[in-house]
C-alpha cells in the first residue's frame, strides 16, 4: 500500500502544484491521515480509503 500511495502522491503533487485554493498536497495529506484514523476505528478497505482521500479534489 505504501508504494501505491507514494506513486499517487507524486502524481497528485503535479496536479496541484499551481493550486492556491488551499487544496495543496499538505491539505490532502491531512485528509489522508484523518481518513486512516477513522478507518482504524470504523473499518473498511484501507487502500480504497487512502486513495479516495488523496483524490478528493482531483476531479
Amino acid at each position: 500500500m505504501q508504494e501505491i500511495l507514494q506513486q499517487l502522491e507524486a502524481e497528485v503533487k503535479t496536479l496541484f502544484q499551481k493550486d492556491f485554493s488551499g487544496h495543496d498536497i499538505y491539505h490532502l495529506k491531512r485528509v489522508l491521515n484523518t481518513a486512516l484514523t477513522i478507518q482504524e476505528k470504523e473499518g473498511g478497505d484501507r487502500l480504497i480509503i487512502a486513495v479516495s482521500a488523496f483524490l478528493e479534489h482531483s476531479f
